[in-house]
C-alpha cells in the first residue's frame, strides 16, 4: 500500500467518526432534558459549556438539520472513497498476486464491510451513549457543532425549506423542539422538594394527582350503577322530593322502564318554583334536562373540559352495550385532584379498618390501586377495578358471608354482603399448614385452585 491508500483509509475512518459525532448530536437533541438545558443556559450563562449548549435551546431545528446533513455527507464520502480509491487499489493488489476477480465484487464486499463498521461505530455506539448520558453527550457535541452549523448553513437551510414545503400541505411544520421535563424527572423533583421541606406533603399529593389526571378514565371515578339514586319518570313529584331528601342529592336521573334508559336529569332547584306555588302535579318530563352521556373510557381531563364548556355538572356513563354503567359528577373529578370532598350529607365510612397486625377489613368498593397502596400488595388490576369485584372473580361464584378464598400468600374472607354485592372483605396473611399435618393436603389444594371454605 502506498501513501495514497493510507490517506484514503484515514479519510474513511475520519468520516465514520464524523458520522458518529453527528449521530451523537442528533440523539442528544432528541433526549436531553429541556428543563436542565434551560437551567444551564440561564443560570450558568458565563460558563463556556453553557454558552455552547445554547445551540440546542436556541434553534433545535437547525441543529437537527445540520446533524442530518453531516450524516448524509459522511456516508456519501465513505461510499465514494471506497468505490473510487480503495476498491481499485485493492483490486490491483489482488491481481498482482495472481487472484483473478471482478472489481465489482471487490467494491461490493468493501462497501458492506465499511457499512458494518459505520453502523456500529457511527450509529449504534454514539446512539447508545447519548441515550444513556444525554446531557453529557450534548456538552461534548455542542462546541464542534457550532462550527459545523456555520459550515453547513446553506445546506441545512435548503433541507429545512424543502422539509417545510413537503409537510405544509398536511398542516405540519418541520420543528424539532427538545422535550420538556419527563414525568419521572418531575416526580424526582417533587420527592426532593418534599424531603427538603420546600413542598408540603399536601401540595405534593395534589401535584401528583394533576400529573396522573390525564391517565384516568371515567370508569375509575364514576359512581357504579348499583349505587345510583334514580327514579322512574312516572314516579310523581311528591315521591321524587322524598328521594331527593333521603339521598341528599340535588340532581336525580330519571328513566323510562329501567335504569338503562335514562331520559333526563331533574334538578331540585327546578322544582322549587312549583313547590312555592303549592303545586304537586308537576310533569317531571317537562322539567327534566337532557342528560350528558359519555363512554366508560373517556378521559377525565376531557370530561372536565366538557363540563366547563357546557355548564353541566353530571354525566351518565354508558357501557359498550348501551346500558348504564354509572354516573360521574364534577365533584368526582375534582376529588381526583384535591382528594375527598365532604359535604353536610356525606356520612364518613372508613374504607379500611385494621383489626390486628397484618389483618384488615376493607370496603368492597375500594379501588384495587388503593388497596395495593394501603396494604403494600400487588393485586392485579387488569380485570377488576374494585376489591369486591376482584374477590368475586377469585371465588368464581356468588359467595356468602363468612366464605373464604386463598390467593397466593393472602386469604380473603367475605365479612358482609348486600344481596349479591360484596360490601366488606377481610384480608389476612395465609398461614399454610405444616407439612404432614392433618388437612394440609386439602388446604393446599384449596390454595392452588382457589376453592373456598367457611370461616
Amino acid at each position: 500500500m502506498n501513501a495514497h491508500d493510507y490517506i484514503a483509509l484515514a479519510s474513511v475512518v475520519l468520516l465514520i467518526l464524523l458520522n458518529g459525532f453527528f449521530t451523537l448530536a442528533k440523539t442528544a437533541l432528541a433526549t436531553v432534558s429541556h428543563m436542565r438545558l434551560q437551567y444551564l443556559v440561564t443560570e450558568r450563562a458565563a460558563d463556556a459549556p453553557a454558552q455552547n449548549l445554547q445551540v440546542f435551546s436556541r434553534d433545535p431545528a437547525r441543529v437537527f438539520a445540520t446533524a442530518q446533513v453531516g450524516i448524509t455527507l459522511a456516508s456519501f464520502g465513505v461510499a465514494a472513497i471506497i468505490a473510487g480509491v480503495v476498491s481499485p487499489d485493492v483490486s490491483d493488489w489482488l491481481r498482482h498476486r495472481g487472484w483473478a476477480h471482478d472489481i465489482t465484487w471487490t467494491t461490493v464486499i468493501l462497501t458492506l464491510a465499511a457499512a458494518f463498521v459505520a453502523i456500529t461505530v457511527g450509529e449504534l455506539v454514539p446512539y447508545a451513549y447519548a441515550q444513556r448520558y444525554p446531557m453529557r453527550a450534548a456538552t461534548l457535541a455542542a462546541a464542534p457543532l457550532r462550527l459545523f452549523m456555520v459550515m453547513f448553513s446553506f445546506l441545512a437551510t435548503i433541507a429545512l425549506g424543502l422539509s417545510n414545503l413537503i409537510v405544509k400541505p398536511f398542516g405540519l411544520t418541520a420543528t424539532f423542539a427538545t422535550p420538556m421535563v419527563t414525568e419521572q424527572e418531575l416526580q424526582t423533583l417533587l420527592d426532593a422538594g418534599a424531603q427538603a421541606g420546600t413542598i408540603e406533603e399536601g401540595e405534593k399529593e395534589i401535584i401528583e394527582n394533576v400529573i396522573s389526571f390525564g391517565d384516568t378514565d371515567v370508569r375509575q371515578v364514576m359512581t357504579p350503577r348499583i349505587d345510583i339514586k334514580a327514579a322512574d319518570i312516572t314516579i310523581g313529584c311528591p315521591a321524587l322530593i322524598q328521594l331527593i331528601i333521603s339521598s341528599g342529592h340535588t340532581r336525580i336521573p330519571v328513566y323510562e322502564s329501567n335504569i338503562d334508559n335514562i331520559v333526563g336529569i331533574i334538578h331540585a332547584k327546578d322544582l322549587l318554583p312549583y313547590l312555592a306555588q303549592g303545586r304537586r302535579d308537576v310533569v317531571l318530563r317537562s322539567v327534566a334536562r337532557t342528560p350528558l352521556i359519555v363512554p366508560e373510557n373517556k378521559r377525565v381531563d376531557e370530561l372536565l373540559e366538557e363540563f366547563r364548556r357546557s355548564n353541566i355538572q353530571l354525566a351518565i356513563v354508558q357501557d359498550e352495550y348501551g346500558g348504564t354503567a354509572g354516573l360521574v359528577t364534577i365533584e368526582d373529578l375534582l376529588e381526583e385532584l384535591v382528594g375527598e370532598i365532604k359535604d353536610e350529607y356525606d356520612v364518613e365510612i372508613p374504607m379500611v379498618r385494621s383489626v390486628e397486625e397484618g389483618v384488615a377489613i376493607l370496603d368492597g368498593r375500594m379501588a384495587l390501586d388503593d388497596v395495593n397502596e394501603e396494604l403494600n400488595l400487588e393485586l392485579p388490576t387488569d380485570d377488576f377495578d374494585t376489591l369486591g369485584g376482584f374477590v368475586f372473580g377469585l371465588f368464581g361464584h356468588q359467595p356468602v358471608e363468612g366464605e373464604t378464598v386463598v390467593d397466593g400468600d393472602w386469604e380473603f374472607t367475605v365479612k358482609r354482603t348486600d344481596g349479591r354485592r360484596i360490601q366488606e372483605v377481610k384480608i389476612a396473611p395465609y398461614a399454610a399448614p405444616a407439612e404432614g399435618s392433618e388437612g394440609s393436603e386439602e388446604n393446599g389444594a384449596a390454595k392452588s385452585s382457589d376453592t373456598s371454605s367457611r370461616a
